[in-house]
């Protein structure tokens, strides 16, 4: 007789839950913090569950070196209005929302041993009016401070050369971004922020003043969310190097009344002008620009020749 298979379903079953079950040990508590271990030993802090008004991040956790902070470790904490950070060489990152909505955190000091802080890391934290990020930083995620609307202004160091989508989003106070003239990858003209390598508008700032703005010439891509909630400008000219607008580029831009779109524009992201209500685009005919506005539903006029 030929024996019966024996059932896959039970053993897959089966291997999930020994694979939860590893997954659920890996993870340790020590006083207010869970965290795991890396590859190389060392303990990535995911979980914080205490109370303190001002949080001292450890060097080192039962023996480990402490390397980092991991997503969503401090979200929504509420309690602190400070955070030390240890200022050991192992200490390098500041995982995704590691920090978001901590709605009491008032003043950062990031220390030069981070290297990178992650996606949205210090999102919505509503009261943070004091950041200073140290020579030693190489990367800023996508909107890491978002929602900050207490900060007024930004300096990046020298050491910083990865910037990703605008990274003060909705900072409805923040007027200036500034990087000095020896950074190797960023620039900054009047306060706003572009990307050497590849030539773009990182950040115009939603409380730069100015009603009217020329982008450089030489810029080729207006980044995701550069103008987003840009509170000033009624009028912005786009020079003929720009090939690309990213999602939301102009998006909740209020007073913008007009914007000059030339036909070297051959992309323009989701809800670009989306919340601009007085806007009329200025646009060439049988352009990207054009089908871009008929489809959108968007008021433009043709360039004169």
């Amino acid at each position: 007789m030929k024996p019966k298979p024996f059932p896959l379903i039970p053993i897959l079953l089966f291997m999930a839950a020994l694979f939860a079950c590893a997954a659920a040990s890996s993870a340790f508590t020590c006083g207010d913090y869970r965290y795991t271990l890396a590859g190389d030993g060392s303990a990535v802090i995911e979980k914080y569950t205490g109370k303190d008004v001002m949080v001292r991040i450890p060097a080192e956790i039962d023996g480990h070196p402490v390397s980092g902070i991991g997503s969503r470790a401090f979200y929504g904490c509420d309690s602190f209005h400070s955070v030390i950070f240890p200022s050991t060489a192992d200490f390098t990152f500041i995982g995704d929302l590691a920090f978001a909505r901590c709605k009491s955190l008032t003043s950062l000091d990031i220390p030069a041993n981070v290297t990178v802080i992650g996606r949205e890391a210090f999102r919505d934290c509503r009261m943070l009016s004091d950041v200073t990020l140290r020579e030693g930083l190489e990367e800023i995620g996508d909107r890491t401070f978002s929602g900050c609307v207490n900060l007024c202004g930004a300096k990046l160091p020298d050491s910083v050369v990865r910037v990703g989508v605008n990274p003060w989003t909705g900072c409805l106070r923040i007027t200036w971004a500034y990087v000095s003239p020896r950074n190797p990858a960023l620039a900054s003209v009047d306060g706003v922020l572009y990307s050497k390598a590849d030539k773009r508008l990182i950040c115009y700032p939603s409380a730069h003043r100015g009603a009217s703005f020329s982008i450089p010439r030489g810029v080729r891509i207006i980044g995701d969310e550069a103008f987003i909630f840009a509170s000033f400008p009624t009028e912005v000219t786009v020079p003929d190097t720009v090939t690309q607008i990213g999602n939301r580029a102009f998006c909740g831009c209020g007073c913008l009344v007009s914007a000059v779109l030339p036909g070297s524009v051959a992309a323009i992201g989701d809800d670009a002008f989306a919340d601009c209500p007085v806007l009329m685009l200025t646009v060439s005919k049988d352009s990207a620009a054009e089908k871009y506005c008929a489809a959108g539903g968007i008021p433009f006029v043709y360039r004169e020749q």
